[in-house]
């Protein structure tokens, strides 16, 4: 009951939100700095992973299986807890910043780290 209970709420939000996003260039522009924030640290997860961990070296067919029987890309419970805890770290340092440029009081050194947030949130 609870996913297709999730997929409604998506389907309503997914409605709902764009008419929000794009009533004025300034919330679009917020809206842009954020969804790159966010991304650019599962960006580099993926950079990471591909080329220090796997160095390259991609298993087809384990990409395709999400069983506990899968030696390569099964975590525990089905989990990265690594890839979810740097993905945190990632948008930590920036993230003051964005809540900064929705209208928050938060100081300059964090506006500016907002500024460059998808640098940071990268690296």
């Amino acid at each position: 009951m609870f996913l297709y209970s999730a997929i409604v709420y998506g389907l309503s939000l997914g409605c709902i939100k764009p008419a929000t996003m794009t009533a004025s260039a300034g919330v679009f522009t917020t809206f842009l700095a954020g969804y790159g924030l966010f991304m650019a640290s599962v960006v580099a997860i993926m950079v990471c992973e591909y080329f220090l961990l796997t160095r390259g070296n991609l298993f087809i067919a384990h990409c395709y299986n999400g069983g506990k029987e899968n030696p390569h890309y099964y975590y525990m419970k089905g989990w990265n807890v690594q890839a979810v805890i740097a993905y945190l770290c990632g948008i930590a340092l920036p993230f003051p910043g964005f809540v900064g440029s929705l209208g928050a009081n938060v100081s300059t050194t964090a506006l500016n780290m907002g500024h460059i947030g998808w640098l940071l949130s990268f690296t």
